[in-house]
């Protein structure tokens, strides 16, 4: 309201400022929405934030379920720099006591920063299912009253997760042998060194290694999740909307004259096939259980396997005159990788619960075996510690339909399409003639 010239912005005894104007809309992954209450009188204010049930929707709306669990950010703990919470229970209520306004100034105390979230990992529903409550904001005069609409969704865990491993142990290997004295090793009937025990105790690695890892589940009623060496993100090829971006396998299906703005996210340490179908994994993605990828490698895998060597006679994995292919176990081995991801349950703070359907975290363990010739076999084993971001929530990874785009440009792609010889330009000596 202007009054002359003041501008008068009172509206009630405190403001409340939001995030976003049209209230707390969670989905699937939002972690923390933001509010601010600031007392706009000359005397302490009391604020209520209280949750409230969700009515019965209109006619031809769809119901929302009650049963949101709030969780209002407490103080941090200097020990572990975790945050604590306070639960906001249907009914409950959270008060602030604001300092009173002074006048043309802001006080240090007479506003108030309120950060929420939802605690996802307990609420009781299914995946995909929507929840709904109101968050009322009352004053301790009794003078105003606001309404905030708040929803959230059970994630289902479904698009693009990506992040990345740290190795930070490996697993011994050592064979202790008997001993007759401090010179001679025992040994049996057939002349072997007889074993006293093996070291397979894991031990701490001088620096920690970083494997980066991407998955995608697609959620249905035969749910699956896969291992994937890349993934492309960028606008759909064929595309009438300027937002419709998709993650798609093959960059082939993104459009061409945007691939500018694109992205291309890939793990090196995996092989690479130009089909980049992926691997399968057993399990899921879901906090308290286990996942495994298990991805097989040819010993004469000349793009990706490591032991071959094109250009070097000794690791080419071809005779001595390069005509044939040798056996397995001669100059390269099969290499089979299993990779189990344990999914943690999430910590009892405020960041920990409110990251439930975008950030999981967990320990990793890989055994590596190498096949040779026959049955010759050698494992190898190491652990770490990982943390998957959900970057996407697209259900689907969009295949490339197999049409390959025209050309839109009108020169020919090699010197080859061009009809007849060029017409030499006046004034320029002929090629060869010295002049």
């Amino acid at each position: 309201m202007r009054v002359g010239d003041s501008f008068n912005s009172y509206f009630g005894p405190f403001d409340l400022v939001l995030q976003e104007s049209d209230g707390a809309h969670f989905g699937e992954s939002k972690q923390q929405y933001r509010i601010l209450i600031r007392n706009r009188v000359e005397e302490s204010l009391s604020v209520t934030m209280t949750l409230k049930d969700t009515e019965d929707p209109p006619e031809g709306q769809p119901a929302l379920k009650n049963g949101l669990q709030v969780l209002v950010k407490g103080e941090a703990n200097p020990t572990d720099l975790s945050y604590g919470y306070k639960r906001l229970e249907n009914g409950g209520a959270s008060v602030w006591t604001l300092s009173p306004s002074k006048s043309g100034t802001v006080g240090a105390d007479s506003s108030q920063e309120i950060i929420i979230g939802i605690d996802r990992h307990n609420m009781e529903g299914q995946p995909g299912d929507v929840f709904g409550g109101i968050l009322e904001f009352k004053d301790s005069l009794g003078l105003v009253k606001y309404e905030v609409p708040i929803t959230s969704i059970i994630p289902s865990n479904s698009g693009l997760w990506v992040g990345d491993v740290q190795v930070w142990a490996v697993r011994h290997d050592i064979t202790f042998f008997r001993k007759q004295n401090e010179e001679d090793v025992e040994t049996d009937e057939n002349g072997e060194a007889v074993s006293d025990g093996i070291n397979d105790t894991y031990g701490p690695v001088p620096e920690n290694y970083p494997l980066r890892f991407i998955f995608h589940r697609h959620n249905s009623d035969s749910a699956q999740t896969k291992l994937f060496q890349r993934v492309y993100y960028g606008l759909r090829k064929g595309a009438e909307l300027a937002n419709d971006f998709v993650v798609t396998n093959d960059e082939r299906a993104l459009d061409r004259s945007s691939l500018g703005a694109a992205r291309r996210i890939a793990a090196a340490h995996l092989p690479w096939t130009k089909e980049n179908n992926g691997w399968n994994c057993e399990g899921d993605i879901s906090m308290g259980s286990n996942m495994t990828a298990k991805v097989n490698l040819s010993y004469n895998d000349r793009i990706s396997n490591p032991f071959i060597h094109a250009y070097h006679p000794d690791h080419d994995n071809l005779d001595a005159k390069f005509k044939n292919e040798l056996n397995q176990g001669n100059e390269s081995w099969g290499i089979n990788r299993e990779m189990t991801f344990g999914f943690d349950e999430p910590n009892d703070d405020f960041l920990s619960l409110v990251r439930v359907g975008s950030i999981i975290r967990g320990e990793f363990h890989e055994m590596v075996q190498l096949t040779g010739a026959g049955t010759e076999k050698k494992e190898y084993h190491a652990k770490g510690f990982f943390q998957l971001n959900r970057i996407n929530e697209s259900n689907d990874v969009f295949a490339y339909d197999g049409i390959e785009p025209e050309s839109t440009s009108g020169a020919p792609n090699t010197p080859d399409e061009a009809e007849g010889e060029p017409e030499p330009v006046e004034g320029e000596p002929d090629e060869g003639d010295g002049g």
